[in-house]
């Protein structure tokens, strides 16, 4: 079997090294600066099921740091249309300060290199002004954008990897060579820097793009090389020790140098099924039965043909099953696929690529069983330091935060105002979580301009009237109670 691996050049003292291609982070053996990757794998597998869940429950229940952030985040945007540079800068300052704490694989260096990172957070900042404020570099950032969506709209991958990738050199060297980049933050090859951009492109596209072509991309368009692995070390290609440099070979699943004890990490999966096993993965928890899981997993591998490239072969989507719900059962994939067909009626290619999934299905063996139905992604634990004013709560200021940024949005009626007020109140428990009557309280006496305590008891009744949740349901009553006493005593 062939891996791909790629060679990379140290930033701080220009030495080559060869290493897995998808590696998180090598430290240098010359120089030991830490040798920036990507963060592919926290987007495939389990990890991308993580992100997810991080994700949801950043909204449910968010850190101090992340609610700061996603606030950040939010007056930038505002900075920039009303043209403020002087304000967006302090904001960027900030919300790149942020991320080591709060999203420390998206960073090209470690978050324990202290001066790594305060360089890394002032590049960003730089780089971010030119691309918000800057034409040229904007203008580049457009071209790569379109030429990055082709990946996605069919004809040949590879043609639309290689103008992606030099729309991307383009862009940093309008980024690097701009006047207002400081010098002293240190020179960048701008094709190194494109090609990284392309890598990460690719992370989510591979499951638009089919099985192979990404791993042909890499090939023909990167330069990776690709290495035969094998169980057998006189059949199997070498690789350098990211550790002492000591050849190596290539096997499946982990080893260990020998020389020094570096654990290294062979991968060998198609990034399509990788990246199909994590959004199922992510998807899962919405499948309550086999049926719908086997109708969750054909959908994801329809993935390619929504891209406008070609349909998996039948073989890579048995791989995808037994990489996935290996459990499910003949029967349930049957119900599924008649259930496309019927759905897909009128696409030949569809109906066609279905036939072939039904000439195999007598021969699949499921394997295990259904595992138990998987938790929503768990609230942190209580910060002993937080201060016991709802008004200080991570969730209020974020939510207050996001109501001020959308509030134009929102009719100026009485009761649609209510309504979206308490459709804020109320998303915890849509997406698995809880809220404490504090916090609703709070966020309430925050909202400008605020709706009618009446009216908000009124709603929150006929919403518990409504909703079946327990949770969901004591929260809106003792809402409604609280904000009956509030209307009585205005």
């Amino acid at each position: 079997m062939a891996v791909v691996t790629r060679r990379i050049q140290c930033s701080q003292c220009g030495a080559a090294h060869q290493v897995l291609d998808d590696a998180l982070m090598v430290v240098c053996e010359r120089c030991g600066a830490f040798v920036a990757l990507r963060a592919e794998l926290h987007w495939g597998g389990e990890t991308m099921a993580r992100r997810h869940d991080q994700a949801i429950r950043s909204m449910i229940a968010p850190s101090e740091a992340e609610s700061r952030k996603l606030r950040a985040s939010l007056a930038m945007a505002e900075a920039q249309a009303a043209g403020d540079h002087d304000t967006w800068r302090l904001w960027a300052r900030e919300y790149y300060a942020l991320l080591p704490t709060t999203d420390p694989e998206l960073m090209s260096v470690s978050p324990d290199d202290p001066q790594g990172v305060s360089r890394w957070v002032r590049q960003s900042v730089e780089a971010a002004w030119l691309g918000t404020f800057d034409p040229e570099v904007r203008a580049a950032q457009g071209r790569f954008a379109q030429a990055a969506g082709a990946l996605y709209r069919g004809g040949d991958p590879v043609a639309a990897a290689r103008t992606a990738l030099a729309c991307a050199e383009a862009m940093y060297q309008a980024i690097l060579g701009h006047p207002r980049y400081p010098a002293q933050l240190g020179a960048t090859d701008p094709s190194h820097m494109a090609a990284e951009m392309l890598r990460s492109t690719l992370v989510g596209a591979a499951g638009l793009l089919g099985p192979g072509v990404v791993a042909r991309i890499r090939r023909d368009v990167l330069g990776d090389e690709e290495l035969e692995v094998s169980d057998d070390p006189a059949t199997s290609s070498a690789l350098r020790c990211a550790g002492c440099g000591a050849s190596l070979a290539l096997r499946h699943g982990d080893q260990r140098c020998p020389y020094c004890g570096a654990v290294v990490h062979v991968q060998a999966r198609d990034p399509w099924l990788e990246n199909l096993v994590g959004l199922w993965h992510s998807s899962r928890r919405q499948a309550e039965d086999d049926d719908a899981e086997a109708l969750l997993v054909l959908t994801l591998s329809l993935s390619s043909h929504f891209g406008g490239h070609a349909l998996p072969d039948p073989d890579s989507v048995w791989r995808f099953l037994a990489e996935g719900p290996s459990w499910l059962p003949a029967r349930s994939l049957r119900r599924a696929i008649e259930l496309m067909r019927h759905g897909y009626g009128e696409d030949e290619v569809v109906l066609a690529w279905l036939d072939g999934l039904l000439t195999g299905l007598d021969a699949w063996q499921p394997r295990g069983e259904r595992p138990a139905a998987e938790p929503g992604p768990a609230p942190p634990e209580p910060d002993p330091s937080a201060r016991a004013d709802a008004r200080d709560d991570p969730w209020v200021l974020q939510s207050l935060a996001l109501w001020q940024h959308t509030r134009d949005a929102y009719p100026a009626d009485a009761h649609a105002l209510a309504s979206a007020v308490l459709g804020f109140v109320m998303q915890p428990f849509y997406l698995g979580g809880t809220l404490r009557l504090a916090q609703a309280l709070a966020f309430i006496e925050g909202v400008e301009p605020r709706p009618s305590a009446l009216e908000l008891a009124e709603l929150a009744e006929l919403m518990r009237q409504a909703d079946a949740a327990p949770a969901a349901s004591s929260l809106l009553q003792e809402l409604a109670a609280t904000l009956r006493g509030v209307a009585r005593g205005s």
